[in-house]
Formats: C-alpha cells, sequence, structure tokens
C-alpha cells in the first residue's frame, strides 16, 4: 500500500467469480474526446444486447463491440439508437 493515497486501505481486489456471479449484468459505452471528457453515453441496462463489452471499433457510424470474455460481435447503428432526454 501507498503511503499518500487515502484510498488504498479501503480498496480491496475480488475474485473474478464474485463479479461474474453477484453484480447485475448491465453494459455501458462511453465515447470520449482528447482531453478524456464524455461526448456520448450508450447503456444497455440488463445486458441484453452487450454483455461485457471490451471492444468497440467505429466505422462511419456503424459501431463494432466485442468482449473479452463472450462469444459475440455486435453491430450498433448509430442512426437507429432512440435517445433519452435529460
Amino acid at each position: 500500500m501507498c503511503d499518500h493515497c487515502y484510498l488504498c486501505d479501503d480498496v480491496v481486489q475480488l475474485p473474478m467469480r464474485w463479479v461474474f456471479e453477484s453484480f447485475k449484468p448491465s453494459s455501458m459505452l462511453l465515447e470520449l474526446n482528447d482531453h478524456g471528457d464524455i461526448v456520448r453515453a450508450l447503456m444497455d441496462l440488463d445486458a441484453e444486447k452487450v454483455r461485457w463489452p471490451s471492444e468497440v471499433a467505429d466505422d462511419a457510424g456503424t459501431l463494432y463491440v466485442g468482449s473479452f470474455c463472450e462469444p459475440y460481435l455486435v453491430r450498433i447503428r448509430l442512426d437507429r439508437l432512440r435517445s433519452v432526454a435529460e
């Protein structure tokens, strides 16, 4: 643990099986600008279409999403998404 970090005493590493078994599935994809600000957020609240996303490729308005632990490739057409107003 480091001496200057107040979070280190409160942060623990969980076994991966706890992560997969204990938390409600959901997915969020964030688009960031060059400064790290969020430009767009896409969510699948029940992880019905996108589960455990890890890679995203943007091809002229179509996103291709892959996963590190699920055998899928999801295609998301940005022009067909519905929006939720603030």
